[in-house]
């Protein structure tokens, strides 16, 4: 009885943690929906107040900055493997975790772009 009590208790730390630590990781990378939709008005001239306006903006513009931002993740994403690169396979873990990081943001700032809110 005490085995079934233990695992329990075992397994509610540890899923606890696993989410404690999901959490903390996508808090950290998280985007900002207001201050994208400023980046987006700014740097492409969108003529929107919110994420529901990119509604009416023409497809083909969107493609356009969508592969803009692809652009500029693959970029970020190039830069930080090069850089750990260098330290071997001592640094795959924080490798896969930036690079994961970096995922997250551009699939976040895609679905803004085309009006998903989260």
């Amino acid at each position: 009885m005490t085995d079934d009590i233990s695992k329990s208790w075992l397994r509610r730390r540890v899923e606890g943690a696993v989410q404690s630590g999901l959490t903390r990781a996508y808090e950290t990378v998280k985007v900002d929906p207001a201050r994208f939709l400023l980046q987006l008005r700014s740097a492409y001239g969108l003529p929107i107040t919110t994420f529901a306006g990119v509604y009416s903006v023409d497809p083909g513009l969107l493609d356009c900055i969508s592969r803009s931002l692809i652009r500029g993740g693959m970029k970020v994403a190039a830069a930080e493997g090069a850089g750990l690169g260098l330290g071997g396979a001592i640094t795959i873990l924080p490798d896969l975790s930036i690079l994961a990081g970096v995922t997250l943001r551009t699939i976040q700032k895609l679905s803004l772009l085309y009006g998903f809110e989260f």
